[in-house]
């Protein structure tokens, strides 16, 4: 009798291997046992090994990745599980994230997850909060995402004169730190649709950018008042560095 042989590809076999494991720990998880931490947490691990696993497809085991969520909420980790898992019924909790003081990295992977699932709303509900320091912090993480929608909205915010100097301030700084916003202080400072207020505050993200020519057309056109020289001014945190000789 001939003997068939099949070859299982690499990729199969870690499926395998993943779908078999998550299999035993279903098992070990409903046989009637109360929840503990360990537990979850095997459940998690094991479904973040599947390759495109979603949440949805293990509704037996949504209460333990829920109660996982909670354990690490705000931190990179619970990004992780929510983007993978694809649990986008969270996304007001990760907006939270937003506001939180101070700004980390993951302030600003969570304002790319909610661009990402349609939720730009919720970072602009982040953005108009009550408290201009929680505020601030939400428009100083969109400063690192260098994308369209983060842009528009710290333009929007910057031309808002119903919000405070703070948070106007706020997002002038957080839009210069990128060339793509860099350029769009040039465009309003040539319109001269910036109040005077954010003058010193653009003025320094545009003559410290690395980008010479962004800092050579700013010396053309901001005011000799706020360039000073004909040299670029140091950054702010360079200034508050210098002492004064009385």
């Amino acid at each position: 009798m001939a003997i068939v042989r099949y070859r299982i590809e690499p990729m199969s076999q870690l499926r395998i291997l993943s779908l078999c494991f998550c299999a035993f720990v279903s098992q070990v998880a409903t046989a009637q046992q109360p929840p503990f931490p360990g537990r979850d947490n095997a459940i998690v691990e094991s479904l973040l090994r599947i390759p495109d696993a979603k949440m949805e497809a293990y509704p037996q085991h949504t209460d333990a990745i829920k109660r996982y969520l909670k354990k690490v909420a705000g931190t990179t980790q619970y990004l992780r599980v929510v983007g993978q898992l694809g649990i986008t019924d969270e996304a007001s909790n990760v907006s939270a994230m937003l506001n939180a003081i101070p700004v980390s990295t993951t302030s600003t992977q969570a304002a790319k997850w909610l661009f990402e699932n349609g939720c730009a709303s919720l970072v602009e509900t982040a953005i108009a909060h009550p408290d201009d320091e929680k505020a601030s912090a939400a428009i100083s993480a969109l400063g690192y995402l260098n994308t369209k929608e983060a842009s528009d909205l710290l333009l929007s915010t910057i031309q808002d004169n119903k919000r405070s100097r703070s948070v106007r301030t706020a997002a002038a700084t957080a839009l210069g730190k990128k060339p793509r916003g860099q350029r769009l202080l040039l465009q309003l400072t040539r319109d001269k649709k910036i109040s005077e207020d954010l003058e010193f505050a653009i003025a320094d993200s545009l003559l410290g950018s690395e980008v010479p020519e962004i800092r050579d057309e700013a010396l053309k056109i901001v005011r000799p008042a706020v360039a000073g020289t004909s040299e670029p001014i140091p950054p702010v945190k360079k200034l508050a560095e210098m002492r004064g000789t009385a």
